[in-house]
Order: structure tokens, then sequence, then C-alpha cells
């Protein structure tokens, strides 16, 4: 429990951190490690186990900072809405693109009800019909997938 807690603070610091000024930095750092990663670090690998883990932790965090991450992807959506239809490649756009799919993958992490499935997939179907590239086409694919 004490590591987990120490996982929850430092997400909730850094998503946060208004020193942060680089999105892809930020994303990068919220992002969980892997089951590869993971396995990496215990005796006996059991991906099943690991892969439920790290489930549990995600889901942990998305509960804990529902309201922040839903307002911090909406700010997102909004500037991206705002650059128009085109499609950029600068770092700025894709680092906005980054960070915004990983607010997706938190905030359909939250699907353990029926209403909150309903949610996550309506959120994912949204954010795959609008995605301008197949970065977000992905994210959003690869959540109503699982």
């Amino acid at each position: 429990q004490e590591s987990l807690d120490r996982v929850v603070e430092s997400f909730g610091r850094t998503l946060n951190d208004e020193t942060i000024n680089d999105d892809s930095i930020r994303a990068y750092t919220l992002i969980l490690p892997g089951e590869s990663t993971l396995s990496e670090s215990v005796q006996v690998i059991d991906p099943s186990a690991i892969r439920e883990a790290r489930k549990q932790v995600k889901k942990t965090i998305a509960r804990k900072f529902k309201n922040e991450i839903a307002v911090a992807y909406d700010q997102l959506t909004a500037a991206m809405e705002a650059d128009g239809d085109t499609f950029k490649v600068d770092g700025v756009s894709v680092g906005r693109r980054k960070l915004r799919n990983v607010y997706l993958g938190y905030l359909c992490a939250i699907s353990e009800t029926v209403e909150e499935q309903k949610e996550a997939a309506e959120l994912a179907t949204k954010h795959f019909n609008d995605a301008k590239g197949m970065t977000d086409k992905l994210a959003a694919f690869n959540i109503l997938a699982s």
C-alpha cells in the first residue's frame, strides 16, 4: 500500500506541476511502466498478475484524479480544435496529442460499472471519430478493443 501511495502522490504532483511546460515530457512522466518493464523487477514472472496489478494501479490513479484529468483532457481538446482542421507535426502539437492520449487512457480505465463502461466507450469513440491523425485513432482504437 505504501508503494501505491507513493505512485499516486507522484502522479498527482506531476499532473499538477505548473513548471512542466512541455506536454510530451508530462505525457511520458505520467505513463505507467509497461508490463515487460515491470517483469524485470520480480523474481517469478506472472504475466497475468503483472497485467492485473498494472491495471489496478491505473484505475486507482484514474479514480483519484478523474476530475483533474478530465479538465486537462478538455483543455487539450479545445486547444487542438482551435488549430482548425490542419494536422500539425510541430513539437507542441505532437506533445498535445501524446498527452491527450495518455489522459484518454486514464479516463477510460474507469470502467467497472455499466455506466462507467458506457462513458468510457463514448469518450473513446468520440476521440476516434474526431481524430485528425493515426496516433489519435490508434489510441482510441486500442482502448475500444481492450
